[in-house]
């Protein structure tokens, strides 16, 4: 959480950095450390005593954007630095549910290209049987659209698994 420019809820001053302030993991109100200590301990909004967020930390096993396994569990995958951590277990879930939205499009959009390569492959077949002295163009470019189609094809099916096995 973004803590850095938030108004105290206790004196109402700017938070400079992140590390002078926390927030309550049961309103998300956002308090300095020191006026917590101030107020004994005690959320100045749902009026209970504070529970630190650390306690409701979430974290994911793997990175979602290079797939390396996260353990111990970090804040930050330690191979490309993408977040791994999440404030809640309903912010997590919710991006949970976004990996898988993206999982399908990258499945769509796989098999989208391997259709369109069928197509360039019928195209190139037709074109080089029907004519007697084919064209060099339209052969050269449905052959490379083949073979770029398939392999973004074959790619983006690829990735769509890893994504759909994110936890």
């Amino acid at each position: 959480m973004q803590l850095a420019g938030t108004a105290c809820a206790i004196c109402k001053q700017n938070v400079l950095f992140d590390s002078d302030a926390t927030w309550c993991a049961r309103c998300s109100s956002i308090i300095h450390r020191e006026c917590l200590t101030q107020a004994s301990n005690i959320c100045p909004f749902c009026q209970q005593s504070y529970e630190a967020p650390e306690n409701k930390f979430v974290f994911s096993r793997i990175c979602p954007e290079c797939f390396h396994p996260t353990s111990p569990p970090e804040p930050q995958c330690m191979r490309c630095v993408a977040r791994t951590r999440w404030d809640t277990q309903a912010a997590y879930d919710s991006f949970v549910d976004h990996m898988k939205d993206t999982s399908r499009v990258c499945a769509l959009r796989g098999f989208a290209e391997l259709a369109g390569a069928l197509l360039c492959f019928i195209a190139l077949l037709s074109v080089s049987l029907i004519a007697n002295r084919p064209p060099f163009l339209p052969l050269g470019l449905f052959l490379l659209g083949f073979m770029t189609l398939t392999a973004d094809g074959i790619i983006s099916i690829g990735r769509r698994r890893k994504i759909a096995r994110f936890r």
